[in-house]
């Protein structure tokens, strides 16, 4: 859940935490989203049982892509 600017970071979207739950309510058990705070991360995780990969840009957004097609 994130916007992507001209250089290819992530930025964070509004209204991220509705989103979550929704997607754990529909069976998504891991999401990739811009970096968050680490607490915040783990009470998200906590609260949703869902997996959050955070990424600064697009780059290790591919490769934790390419990690786990392997």
């Amino acid at each position: 859940f994130a916007e992507i600017g001209l250089t290819g970071e992530l930025r964070i979207n509004y209204n991220y935490e509705s989103r979550i739950k929704e997607a754990s309510r529909l069976g998504i058990t891991q999401i990739i989203m811009p970096k968050l705070d680490y607490k915040k991360k783990i009470e998200l995780e906590k609260k949703y049982s869902i997996t959050i990969h955070d990424c600064k840009d697009v780059l290790e957004v591919a490769s934790l892509l390419s990690k786990t097609m392997i």
